[in-house]
């Protein structure tokens, strides 16, 4: 387990997350229609089915709405070693790019292109559901909900712990993305569920089961 977390958090953090803002100026993925495919499926809404969700989940602490555009601050380490230049605004077509003094960085961009960052990470959770259950023979099917903040990873006769482990953690960086491009504290659980008896096989809550 501590090396999966340590891989997650040495390149997930500190290197896929620089690539998808800095070294291109539109997120990359295998989709970026944001419709679901064959082998997921999106269920309602938490806010819509539990009246007891804690209304911090649905804040926007690092956001500033306005109007067209938004300002969105994100953590220091996604941006460690990134020259804030013009031409790095100009490439990503971002509207400014300012680090603070506790060197969080502040993103401000248009909706548009807040929107279509947060599509091709649904497009990239779509198209690697499709994969890994066409090629994990135990995976029956993978569900998550419109706000990613859960996932529901359903098996049958599974042999291979460590493989749904790192499924978990592989699918930890796309949810990360999405809240933390609506300014949001990024929290999301993923859970394992044996398809035939319905019981809960594990049950991963991040951040806190990195702690």
């Amino acid at each position: 387990m501590s090396i999966i977390k340590n891989k997650i958090l040495a390149l997930g953090i500190a290197a896929m997350l620089v690539l998808a803002f800095a070294a291109c100026g539109s997120p990359q993925g295998g989709s970026d229609s944001g419709q679901s495919s064959p082998g997921s499926a999106h269920s309602p809404a938490p806010q819509d089915a539990n009246p007891n969700r804690p209304a911090w989940l649905d804040e926007q602490p690092n956001l500033v709405d306005h109007g067209d555009s938004v300002s969105i601050t994100f953590p220091a380490e996604m941006f460690e070693g990134v020259d804030l230049s013009p031409e790095f605004i100009e490439v990503n077509d971002y509207i400014a790019a300012v680090k603070n003094a506790d060197d969080t960085v502040t993103i401000t961009m248009s909706k548009a292109l807040q929107e279509n960052f947060m599509n091709s990470f649904r497009g990239d959770v779509d198209y690697n559901i499709d994969y890994f259950i066409s090629e994990v023979g135990y995976l029956t099917k993978i569900t998550y909900t419109d706000d990613m903040r859960s996932m529901q990873l359903y098996v049958e006769d599974y042999d291979n712990d460590d493989l749904l482990i790192q499924l978990l953690y592989f699918f930890c960086y796309p949810f990360e993305q999405y809240q933390f491009m609506l300014g949001q504290n990024v929290y999301f659980v993923m859970t394992v569920i044996d398809g035939k008896t319905g019981e809960v096989v594990t049950e991963l809550a991040y951040p806190d089961d990195l702690m």
